[in-house]
């Protein structure tokens, strides 16, 4: 997420990797698939998700008995409230309610199913959105395990000009966070003077272009894609197609697919 001028810019990639095994000690495949990581919740505010996002159980013969599927669910939960007249606040409540009990109904049958538990990363659910009481754009974020108690907490709110910390990075975030930190020459080396510019600017009072931003949204992407792996920060496994949403108190908007 990128914050300028009392708007929101949200990007993602959509590579999406699922895994399935025969036995608990077992997992089998990496089998890469594009998938929707930003999703419309309300006229004004949307869900991003990161980290574990599919499993399947398998019988030995190869049959699947048991799966879940967050990015599918997801966007089920998040159409049913687009038509939906409750504000946000009940919008968000309700699909972290709903997703995290199908969440823990998966991991709690596949114990029961193979006699041991999954050992998975937790689904990180972000949302992105206005406040009309509080007159402020914000951040909220909860933690999906499968045995937590999930809870919406507030990441940041964000009211002006003068608001600090323009950038939210969740995912693979080793290596973007030490290129933007800007104390390792080695990193700085490898953007453009475009890129460096924007950022600055960014960083003042200065006013940037919707372009500027993308451009700037998807140089990231690249050198996270072309570096993050070789340079052993994260594993660095991103994929296009690169989406970009403008959100504004009024709407959220696609502007690049």
């Amino acid at each position: 997420m990128v914050y300028h001028n009392e708007t929101m810019y949200l990007a993602s990639d959509s590579l999406g990797t699922s895994f399935v095994y025969e036995d608990p000690t077992h997992v089998l495949g990496d089998a890469s698939h594009s998938v929707r990581k930003i999703l419309p919740v309300s006229e004004n505010c949307c869900v991003a998700f990161s980290g574990f996002a599919g499993h399947g159980v398998e019988s030995p013969s190869g049959k699947t008995i048991l799966s879940l599927n967050v990015p599918k669910s997801l966007e089920k939960l998040c159409a049913m409230e687009l038509t939906n007249s409750a504000s946000v606040s009940q919008k968000m409540e309700a699909i972290v309610s709903k997703l995290d009990a199908e969440y823990r109904a998966f991991f709690k049958n596949g114990l029961q199913i193979t006699g041991t538990g999954y050992d998975h990363e937790p689904t990180r659910l972000q949302f992105f959105g206005y406040d009309a009481e509080k007159r402020c754009l914000f951040v909220k974020s909860t933690l999906l395990d499968g045995t937590n108690s999930a809870r919406i907490e507030v990441v940041k709110e964000l009211r002006g000009v003068n608001d600090p910390e323009f950038m939210n990075i969740q995912g693979e975030t080793r290596f973007l966070l030490a290129l933007l930190g800007g104390t390792k020459p080695d990193l700085l080396k490898l953007v453009s003077d475009e890129f460096a510019e924007t950022l600055a600017d960014l960083d003042s009072t200065k006013n940037v272009s919707d372009a500027r931003i993308a451009k700037l949204i998807l140089e990231m992407f690249k050198l996270h894609k072309d570096n993050a792996g070789q340079l052993e920060y994260d594993k660095g496994q991103i994929g296009p197609p690169y989406r970009i949403f403008k959100l504004t108190k009024e709407k959220i908007v696609e502007i690049r697919k």
